[in-house]
């Protein structure tokens, strides 16, 4: 009796049978992350301003599906942030203007692939400037003299400086760069030491804060 031996390459036929083009191995698509709420604390409004100078917290609250930890990138026009401003959770001074102003912070929070971005609008008050007198000046020598004055109200911040500003001309101020003592700090009195004059020259003196 004879015998026909067929060998059929099974091996072959498996590899064959688990590559299907159409029907590739699915893979876990990358969720970005989102934003829930962006607030301040204090909380602003048109009607309910930030004073000038002053400072606000400002947090966002932001999940992730896929749980991986998130960056944050704040920017601002105006004003600044005090300290590290990669947190959820920021520091921003407001600026000083003569005019009310409104004020765009804006977050972009990372997975380190995709992004989500928000803003929170904080509404900021004018400035409300100090109430300053100056005092008569006294012992005057050919070089020095002594002055000072008085801050009689902060305004709409506290008072960081005072002291006495001179110069020839009439109005002498800060931005001229002008001759100027720093003497403290809030209200009440101070006394300036106004020192290195020219001799035989008329000055115009007067306190700021």
């Amino acid at each position: 009796m004879k015998y026909l031996l067929i060998l059929v390459p099974i091996a072959f036929l498996l590899l064959l049978s688990g590559c299907d083009e159409d029907n590739p191995v699915a893979t876990e698509e990358n969720q970005p992350p989102e934003i829930q709420s962006i607030t301040s604390n204090p909380s602003t409004s048109s009607t309910n301003r930030l004073p000038g100078g002053d400072t606000v917290r400002v947090i966002v609250v932001a999940t992730y599906p896929d749980q991986d930890e998130l960056s944050y990138t704040w920017s601002t026009d105006e004003g600044r942030f005090i300290g590290d401003a990669n947190e959820s959770t920021v520091q921003w001074e407001a600026p000083i203007h003569d005019t009310e102003g409104d004020y765009v912070i804006e977050v972009i929070v990372s997975d380190g692939t995709l992004t989500a971005e928000g803003e929170i609008t904080i509404y900021v008050d004018k400035a409300n400037p100090p109430a300053v007198t100056t005092a008569e000046i006294t012992e005057i020598t050919k070089t020095s003299a002594r002055g000072g004055g008085e801050v009689t109200e902060e305004g709409g911040s506290s008072v960081t400086v005072r002291g006495v500003v001179w110069s020839t001309a009439s109005n002498p101020t800060l931005d001229a760069n002008d001759g100027y003592t720093i003497d403290g700090s809030g209200t009440g009195s101070f006394t300036s030491d106004i020192t290195q004059l020219d001799p035989d020259t008329e000055y115009y003196v007067r306190a700021y804060a």
